[in-house]
């Protein structure tokens, strides 16, 4: 009878292979560990780091570092595609300059951009992320026996937000952005149209968008701490 041979798995391969280079003999060497996400904040958590920093610097001084980070990061990320459409970018932006990265919201954003899957036809992603991050931070839990009250933060941040994107570009929805931006290429569909819109500085122009957008958000988000009593 044939010996039946015995597998290693994936694991104990990589540890003996390590072993064997090494020439060390039989040394185990165990996988790197996966890397740990950072740690998710809480509007409590976020609100006791940025008035602990008001004691010291002064709310004026801390509003203008944040403001003016959130811009930066907005305007980098969509300008430099380090993040695929305008929904992602405002939430990288936002979470970044305020130190509350959550992952799940930034997946959750992805079919966001170009007014709801490039349709255009809705909420520029910008206004749309930057209601998902007041989600994260205000928002509701499924456990909460309060759904109503709960939701109440998120909208008024939302709506206020909303005001903001109208005094500044006309609208919230994307097609009347990008028409106020561009006077074209809105039709991506076109190949024509897309091309004018790459030729028309769009990476700059979207990127002033997202920045504005950050900054907004931000902003709002500092009125409410400041505000607290």
């Amino acid at each position: 009878m044939k010996e039946k041979k015995s597998k290693f798995t994936r694991h104990e391969f990589l540890a003996l292979s390590g072993a064997a280079i090494a020439g060390a003999g039989l040394i185990y060497f165990p996988l790197p560990a996966m890397a740990k996400l950072p740690e998710k904040k809480s509007i409590s958590n976020v609100k006791k780091d940025i008035l602990a920093e008001k004691k010291e610097f002064g709310e004026e001084a801390i509003r203008e570092k944040l403001t003016k980070k959130a811009y930066k990061l907005g305007f980098e990320y969509t300008s430099k595609r380090t993040y695929p459409g305008c929904a992602l970018c405002v939430i990288a932006a936002i979470q970044d300059t305020l130190d509350i990265r959550d992952d799940s919201v930034f997946k959750a954003a992805s079919g966001l951009s170009g007014g709801t899957g490039g349709t255009r036809t809705g909420t520029c992603g910008t206004c749309a992320g930057g209601a998902m991050v007041f989600g994260q931070l205000y928002g509701c839990e499924r456990s909460n026996s309060d759904l109503k009250g709960c939701a109440a933060k998120s909208y008024n941040m939302t709506a206020l937000l909303a005001d903001e994107f109208n005094r500044e570009f006309g609208s919230i929805i994307c097609q009347k952005i990008r028409d106020k931006l561009f006077g074209c290429c809105s039709d991506f569909k076109s190949k024509d149209e897309y091309e004018q819109f790459i030729k028309a500085n769009a990476a700059e122009k979207c990127g002033d968008v997202v920045g504005k957008g950050a900054q907004f958000a931000v902003n709002l988000i500092l009125d409410d701490i400041f505000s607290a009593r």
